[in-house]
């Protein structure tokens, strides 16, 4: 949605469009027209509210400390500038999920942690909402990934260790295995060669924990035997 200039009960702000029943009411202080310092705003379309935020005004827009609780999406708290939270701040859903860190454009980027309601957790950089370039991911599960993202998913190098006691350490491509990479069983089998889309391909070396050996191509996760010279 994009931003739209409305009366607020004789003081006009910018806010994302209600539409065409939208309207709004600002408690605080008026500059040319415009909301001005501290104040609530309420937001409604169709009858419905639709935000409400608390905090400093300028020229009409969100800017300065304050929080904006919307019926979609999450409650937003921090320093806002130009209308968009900017900066340190924090973000929570009805869920339970919780987002604390650096903001820009109302999107996490930069460094941050999220909690997530399913128990989830993650530290690391963001970039326009997604994790992008190093974190870790605590899964609920037990599971855990440390590495490189992008895309909200594991790209790059990164080492995943399940709840069993599995252990991945190579190159990630889209959140598959892809790549070079080892594989390390938690009862001593071991795989080290070449991944893609998650399975053996291309030249590999496989070593179970009794000490037997398959060593050369592979193709979707089967042994075509050892390469001849």
């Amino acid at each position: 949605m994009g931003m739209t200039k409305i009366d607020a009960g004789g003081c006009a702000v910018w806010v994302s469009d209600p539409g065409p029943k939208g309207d709004a009411a600002w408690t605080g202080g008026c500059k040319d027209g415009l909301a001005e310092g501290g104040g609530t705003l309420v937001v409604r379309g169709d009858g419905q509210e639709i935000e409400s935020y608390a905090g400093r005004m300028s020229a009409g827009t969100y800017d300065g400390a304050g929080k904006l609780t919307q019926a979609s999406g999450p409650t937003l708290e921090g320093r806002w500038k130009n209308g968009a939270l900017d900066g340190q701040g924090v973000a929570t859903w009805p869920d339970g999920s919780r987002y604390e860190g650096q903001f820009l454009g109302s999107k996490a980027n930069g460094p941050g942690k999220f909690s997530g309601g399913n128990g989830g957790r993650y530290a690391g950089q963001w970039k326009d909402g997604q994790k992008y370039g190093t974190g870790r991911y605590d899964f609920a599960r037990g599971d855990v990934y440390e590495g490189e993202w992008a895309g909200d998913r594991p790209h790059g190098r990164g080492t995943y260790v399940w709840a069993n006691g599995n252990r991945y350490e190579g190159q990630w491509s889209e959140g598959r295995m892809e790549g070079n990479g080892s594989f390390l069983w938690k009862d001593g089998d071991r795989y080290d060669g070449a991944w893609r889309n998650g399975k053996f391909d291309g030249q590999g070396r496989y070593r179970k924990a009794d000490g037997t050996v398959q060593e050369g191509r592979w193709a979707a996760g089967e042994w075509l035997g050892p390469v001849t010279r």
